[in-house]
Formats: structure tokens, sequence, C-alpha cells
């Protein structure tokens, strides 16, 4: 699978593209300033290019990722709504902070596309899988 980091261990970020499961995972942790936020951001302007015109979706493990800075968290909404024009139709958060998962259906809203946060990367696969499937939310 393509990969594509960046960070250090106070904070960044992995991307990992799977594109015969058409989900892109991601490891999100620590607090991030800005240049790492506009990394983040280009990473994922490159990211939804192998899928072609199918849709496609996000799994971010970010367990050891705070709450961000209202800068930060703006550019993460920019890149939610880059990858949504891209084709990704839905975006899972695996959480286990409630100020995390607060800021992140926050901002998964305001850029208009489907999330939803679970507790294991194994739940949101399920819920990406049955999306495919033509499931409900």
């Amino acid at each position: 699978m393509p990969r594509v980091a960046g960070g250090d261990e106070r904070g960044g970020f992995e991307i990992l593209v799977d594109k015969g499961e058409l989900v892109v995972h991601m490891k999100l942790w620590g607090i991030w300033h800005l240049p790492l936020a506009r990394e983040f951001y280009s990473s994922v302007t490159e990211i939804g290019h192998p899928f072609g015109n199918k849709p496609w979706a996000i799994i971010a493990d970010s367990r050891l990722f705070g709450a961000q800075s209202p800068d930060v968290s703006r550019l993460r909404q920019e890149a939610m709504a880059k990858a949504r024009a891209l084709g990704c139709d839905k975006i899972a958060a695996i959480a286990d902070k409630v100020v995390y998962a607060m800021q992140f259906k926050r901002i998964a809203e305001e850029s208009h596309v489907g999330s939803g946060v679970f507790a294991t990367v194994d739940d949101a696969l399920v819920w990406v899988r049955e999306q495919r499937k033509g499931g409900k939310k």
C-alpha cells in the first residue's frame, strides 16, 4: 500500500492507501502546528487520485490525537471537504476522547461528508463495508 507520513513524535500523521478495499487508513497523533496541518492537507489532496471515480472512505485512528487549535481544525475541515470533492463519501474516526469526537463530528458535518465515530478499526470497517453494500447508517 502506498504510504505518506509527516510530523514527529509530538504530532504527526501516517496515511496508507488500500486501493483494493477503497479505503485510506490514517493514524493521527499529538498536537499539530499549522505547517503540519498544511502538509496533511497537501497529502489528502494527493490520496484521492488512485481511486478514479469510485467512492472511497477514510478510517482515521485518532486515539492519540488531541483536540486541535481553531486554525488547525479549519485546515482539517478543508482537507475533509477536499477529500469529499475527490470522491470520499465516508470518514470514520476511531476515538476514545469525547472532546475529540465532538470536534471531529462538527468539522465532518461542515465538510458535508458522511461520518461516524467508532471504538475500533474493525467496527469502522464494518460500517464502511455496509455503506458500500447500500446499508443504512
